[in-house]
């Protein structure tokens, strides 16, 4: 059985210019980078082979991805945030929830703001408009009381990608019976920011 990583659509691999096509066959055919070499199907399929399903296969797609920092390349366009760019700014103008749990230290907070630069990035190229125009770090709540949350809701503007980082911390599960934390499920089941 072999894994494949999907890191985009057809249609954003399609997209790839030249220059891009260039830089990432030059670098494959630099003999200093014989160490790994990032695959182009990343780029023009939306997914990279990475061999049989086991540990060498995650380190195969790490390598590829520190090949990409390390040699400057372009980050491979990603399937899931295009669909939520979609998703948020199509004709159908749907929300998109989700809540991210780990370990302490796993990068959940990372994670989040690294997709909200994305989301940022790819409602701009796809819609217009400036990468804030869509996410900032104004757009983050960070261990802040369910008020805090709302005045985020409240001045949040059209299309914004909104992050709510260490909620548990604000609406801890010892205090499950208080109006703060009755409010917060409230606004996580019907939170909607202004989509016209």
């Amino acid at each position: 059985m072999e894994d494949r990583v999907i890191f985009s659509t057809l249609e954003s691999a399609q997209k790839m210019d030249i220059d891009t096509r260039n830089l990432i066959e030059n670098h494959n055919a630099d003999p200093h980078n014989q160490a790994c070499k990032v695959p182009i199907e990343i780029y023009t399929k939306g997914y990279a082979h990475l061999g049989s399903a086991n540990p060498s296969s995650l380190k195969r797609l790490a390598n590829i991805a520190s090949d990409i920092l390390k040699y400057n390349l372009p980050i491979p366009p990603s399937s899931f945030i295009e669909w939520l760019a979609r998703r948020i700014g199509g004709e159908s103008k749907q929300d998109f929830t989700y809540m991210m749990d780990g370990d302490k230290g796993t990068g959940k907070s990372y994670t989040s703001a690294y997709f909200g630069g994305r989301f940022a990035m790819t409602m701009a190229e796809i819609y217009g408009g400036k990468t804030h125009d869509y996410f900032t770090i104004d757009n983050c709540c960070l261990l802040e009381d369910t008020r805090e949350i709302v005045n985020l809701l409240q001045k949040a503007k059209q299309k914004q990608y909104i992050t709510i980082d260490d909620a548990g911390i604000a609406v801890g599960a010892r205090d499950f019976a208080e109006q703060k934390n009755k409010n917060f499920n409230k606004i996580h089941a019907t939170c909607r920011t202004i989509r016209w």
